[in-house]
């Protein structure tokens, strides 16, 4: 994935902050995860389709986080940048 810049990456004193994928982090994560799969099936004997499940509503959450995170992205733009009025053309051709 590549590096994002946004103005909305800039900390107050208006130093450029480029995020970055943390692989560590991710990893970690990853782990702790697996760490609750297995224990999971050690208690209750968890199945494929329920760790799937649990996956697939995970992922769902995230789709949602990013749909709600443009929605606020493209709101806070709409509100920033205001567009001179065009005049409508007058015919086919403009």
């Amino acid at each position: 994935m590549a590096d994002h810049e946004c103005k909305d990456c800039k900390d107050k004193k208006g130093k450029d902050e480029t995020l970055n994928i943390r692989i560590d982090i991710s990893d970690k994560m990853y782990t702790k995860m697996d760490d609750i799969i297995d224990e999971l099936y050690k208690e209750h004997n968890i199945s494929y389709g329920e760790i799937e499940l649990a996956m697939l509503k995970m992922n769902e959450k995230i789709l949602q986080q990013k749909i709600t995170l443009m929605h606020q992205y493209l709101h806070s733009e709409d509100s920033e940048v205001s567009l001179p009025d065009k005049k409508e053309p007058s015919g086919v051709y403009g």
